[in-house]
């Protein structure tokens, strides 16, 4: 998933707003989701939620309402008037599925939400299956990838930049 139109969202409350902006989101994932799952920042905007044993509907219904809330936030004490909304593509995979294939398949559906106006999830049923809302059958584009992923789950040691899933997210200084 990633944050809709997060450099309007930096033009307006500068680089700073946009720091407080992602972190706020960040928390409102991590407090979204179960003690079983992983919230990782990817890249920039871009964050990967992990639902380990969740079928796609599953992770689709938990999708929207994280949606939901960052789109009802108040965001005005952070200093930003302009929305704060989120796109989501969701792909599942079995055991043994690529994780690669996986990514593309959910950064496929991601620009498919992006397309379709934004502030959505889009599901993808499979992997190697049809896309849940219409669109063409095979994901596009290749997974990116970054080295500073900072991921947050209570079954993993906390990364220098994380924290565990109940705690604040720390607020930098």
């Amino acid at each position: 998933m990633d944050i809709d139109h997060f450099k309007s969202i930096n033009d307006a409350a500068g680089h700073p707003g946009g720091d407080a902006v992602l972190r706020a989101v960040a928390q409102l994932l991590v407090d979204g989701v179960r003690d079983t799952d992983e919230v990782c920042r990817w890249a920039g905007d871009e964050f990967v939620i992990l639902l380990p044993d969740t079928t796609a509907e599953q992770g689709e219904r938990a999708m929207e309402r994280i949606r939901s809330s960052i789109a009802t936030n108040d965001w005005s004490a952070l200093g930003v008037d302009v929305p704060v909304t989120i796109s989501a593509g969701i792909a599942s995979a079995a055991r043994g599925d690529d994780r690669r294939t996986l990514f593309a398949a959910a950064d496929g559906v991601l620009y498919d939400a992006k397309r379709s106006g934004r502030d959505r999830v889009v599901r993808l049923s499979g992997v190697t299956q049809t896309r849940a809302e219409d669109g063409p059958p095979e994901p596009r584009g290749r997974p990116r990838r970054s080295s500073r992923a900072s991921c947050w789950s209570p079954t993993r040691p906390r990364p220098v930049t994380g924290s565990r899933r109940k705690r604040r997210l720390p607020s930098r200084t």
